[in-house]
């Protein structure tokens, strides 16, 4: 892309798009793609001007007024055709350009912090409507009857359509005054953490400090084309890499698209032969390739894994959801009927929300922010489900055994265990774009990374990035979870990138982070922060996937408070209440705290085929006996602990759990209780139960996480989305019946198990540990490269 800055010694820093010669999709007198390639701007307290060009012609200007950026902004263009999502073509660059739907144009800027006023201006003699059924001439700005009263009043000067004092001849100006804005607790914030405001009427606008701008000028006149644009937007950090609109009367599908599989020709929405069939899908399909061979009679357009639902829908109906195999969160649409359906993996690892509007009108979502201001009632899709229209309801579509909470009797046999796990782990590794692993240096994360580095030598995606496995770790300064890493790392021989933080850098996230992970759970809050600030390095690195280890502790009963569990019914039944209830607190975490920089976190321990395994081995063998040498996670342990080729060294391999909010610096949890203390006073506490009837907080930092998520999401039906109750090191409230003197210690962190954990703070009773746990550290094995990085 070529890029015409303004002269030096004016004061407008300005960039003209312009397709390069040799471009094929992008040649002036034919076609419009993409006119915004990521072109950087590096200027700071300058004014800026976005201009495109079609045609040769001007025809559409973006004028910030005012800018103040404080770090490098990525500035985007695209104007597609909203029905198809494709390049609007024109035949001959002197006639208007014709157009069969909505007409979007979008204008994305990516800053840290920015504050600026925006003036855009469209030439409407460059367009026409192409059938009548849309206004035969779009209105803007002061000649659309529908602009309600403004609250702020800003003078901006007109774009290129018209000379400068000059009426307005061919088309409009829309400026701030033009269009009605309106902010409230859940979207005004400040610098540096985000601004958003909506435009009601003709321009729809939303800017985010740490996101995106987008405008949307539609030809149609329906409401929904609005609010299918403001879905992108506000999820476009899920997904920067496309986005895809599919209007069908009234229905639309958006869809944000993050490519990892196939990203040459993966662009969602994707649709069966004739096209009658619609879906977009938010996952993976890891078996896609053994679902094919079942549709020999079905023609594939692209090399996406999620193509595959809309023909096995088209050959099965509603019942195939219980064939796939992966993570997934999908709308499928019907055309021929205009029925759909919805569904969510088993376990809900990726988001689902649903909603209804006043009119009639129900909505899907991967996160609540994209429905908070249009439902008026919303929910969390439940996990194992599906919705039709046709029957008008959910029902389950997950249904294993365990799920009933019946005693299982199935003997403990470590290879079979083992076996289903490299299984699970290597069906992940199925990606086209760089990826690794998020290695804390516990048992769960150092077996993954061990299963993927001997198993990614043989593996298509060692062919494009190599056989060395990236591993990543975050901590404080000094953090158990940076050595155990790091031990592990060098054991593995990966390449390991280790990122710092400091207390005061998580606080200062806080905001961003319940703004994304949209809870006010105080655990999947503090372990959030830190895996939200790794994720943005992760990113910088041009990592796109990450193997995680979220699901271990609540399948195997790894949490420390399993320790006090008095039999083997009431721990099998813990660990299906806790499974049952990952998509509210891990999974939730593991997704958006990934997916707000446009990384995908994938989760191993939660393949559906490894979890019926193991939840159905006797529970007997999950105990904890100290008598017979038996820690937390014992069968786990066990099943990888392999003399002839060891995975990990036993030291590692025996590690007690430590929880990743403990786990990155005790002194990170320590730091958020003294700033919650600061900013939350004794009687606000004394009040708490008159504020916040439902989820009561009964700390100052829950009600200080409270308070900020109430400004996100002020409506109930997104509290309710948050589950309460008592908890001690992550029990459920069932759990905390077990030892009497947990009802005075209600704090989630693992160290609240008191007289389980045996090393909270001293690095001197750690070491001790270690050499007590079975054995010597094995020979090293491999090289080692490693890269420090200070966040």
């Amino acid at each position: 892309m070529a890029v015409n800055s303004c002269d030096e010694g004016k004061d407008a820093y300005s960039i003209s798009v312009l397709p390069d010669a040799g471009t094929t999709n992008l040649q002036c007198e034919s076609q419009l793609a993409f006119l915004g390639d990521s072109e950087v701007l590096n200027q700071s307290n300058t004014q800026m001007c976005l201009d495109a060009k079609l045609n040769c012609q001007n025809y559409i200007s973006l004028e910030m007024e005012n800018a103040e950026a404080y770090s490098p902004c990525i500035v985007d263009v695209d104007i597609e055709n909203g029905n198809s999502g494709t390049p609007i073509a024109n035949d001959d660059s002197k006639e208007k350009m014709k157009i069969e739907g909505p007409l979007i144009i979008t204008v994305s800027i990516n800053c840290h912090c920015m504050s600026m006023f925006y003036n855009l201006t469209v030439c409407d003699n460059v367009f026409e409507a192409a059938d009548q059924s849309m206004t035969d001439k779009v209105q803007y700005g002061n000649n659309n009857p529908n602009i309600l009263d403004t609250q702020e009043q800003k003078t901006l000067p007109r774009g290129p359509c018209a000379a400068p004092g000059e009426p307005v001849k061919h088309g409009a100006t829309i400026t701030t005054a033009d269009c009605h804005w309106y902010r409230n607790s859940s979207q005004a914030r400040t610098c540096h953490r985000h601004r958003y405001y909506r435009a009601k009427a003709t321009c729809v606008f939303h800017f985010d400090l740490d996101g995106h701008s987008l405008i949307m000028l539609l030809c149609g006149n329906k409401s929904c084309d609005v609010d299918s644009g403001l879905f992108r937007v506000t999820l476009r950090h899920r997904g920067p890499d496309w986005s895809g609109l599919h209007c069908h009367d009234n229905c639309y599908l958006a869809h944000q698209r993050l490519a990892i599989v196939d990203p040459a020709s993966g662009d969602q929405p994707l649709y069966n032969e004739d096209k009658t069939v619609v879906v977009t899908v938010n996952g993976e399909i890891y078996n896609h390739r053994k679902l094919k061979e079942k549709l020999t009679s079905h023609e594939f357009r692209t090399g996406s894994d999620c193509e595959v639902i809309a023909h096995l829908y088209e050959e099965y109906g509603e019942e195939f959801v219980d064939m796939l195999d992966g993570m997934f969160s999908f709308v499928l649409l019907d055309t021929r009927d205009k029925s759909f359906i919805a569904a969510r993996d088993a376990i809900g690892i990726t988001p689902l929300y649903m909603g209804w509007g006043l009119d009639g009108s129900v909505w899907f979502a991967s996160e609540m922010k994209a429905l908070s201001d249009d439902c008026e009632q919303f929910i969390s899709f439940p996990p194992g489900h599906i919705y039709s229209s046709k029957q008008g309801g959910l029902r389950r579509w997950y249904n294993p055994p365990w799920f009933l909470e019946h005693i299982p009797s199935t003997p403990f046999d470590p290879l079979v265990l083992r076996e289903a796990f490299e299984k699970a782990v290597i069906k992940r590794l199925m990606t086209d774009v760089p990826f690794g692993v998020l290695l804390s240096g516990g048992l769960d994360s150092s077996l993954v990374a061990a299963v993927a580095s001997r198993h990614l030598v043989e593996s298509e995606a060692a062919c494009q990035w190599g056989s060395q496995l990236h591993t990543f770790c975050i901590g404080l300064k000094g953090s158990p979870d940076l050595k155990a890493a790091r031990e592990v790392a060098d054991y593995l021989g990966t390449r390991h990138h280790e990122f710092y933080f400091t207390v005061q850098e998580g606080i200062d996230a806080l905001e961003e982070v319940i703004y994304h992970i949209e809870t006010y759970d105080v655990t999947t809050i503090r372990a959030s922060t830190p895996m939200f600030l790794m994720s943005r390095k992760i990113k910088s690195l041009g990592v796109k996937m990450v193997l995680s280890g979220e699901g271990s502790d609540e399948i195997f009963g790894g949490y420390l408070y399993f320790h006090k569990a008095p039999n083997k019914e009431e721990l099998h039944q813990e660990t299906c209440r806790k499974i049952k209830s990952l998509h509210l607190y891990d999974c939730l975490r593991a997704n958006k705290s990934t997916s707000a920089w446009g990384v995908e976190a994938r989760v191993p321990f939660l393949d559906k085929e490894f979890i019926n395994l193991a939840m159905n081995i006797d529970p007997q063998w999950k105990m904890v006996r100290p008598d017979l040498g038996r820690i937390e996670k014992w069968v786990l342990r066990n099943a990888f602990d392999d003399e002839q080729k060891p995975y990990l060294p036993k030291h590692i391999l025996y590690r007690q759990k430590e929880q990743f909010s403990d786990g990155v610096g005790y002194s990170w949890i320590d730091g958020l209780k003294d700033h919650a203390n600061e900013q939350v006073t004794d009687s606000m506490l004394s009040h708490a139960s008159f504020v916040y009837p439902e989820n009561t907080p009964t700390t100052k930092e829950a009600y200080y996480y409270r308070t900020i998520f109430e400004r996100f999401f002020p409506k109930n039906p997104a509290r309710s989305t948050v589950p309460g109750g008592p908890s001690i090191a992550c029990s459920t409230a069932k759990a905390v019946e077990w030892d009497a003197a947990w009802s005075k210690n209600l704090d989630p962190s693992g160290r609240a198990a008191l007289g389980v954990h045996e090393a909270a703070y001293e690095e001197a009773v750690e070491a001790k540990n270690v050499t007590v746990m079975n054995g010597p550290q094995q020979k090293i094995q491999g090289t080692v490269e490693k890269t420090a990085t200070v966040a």
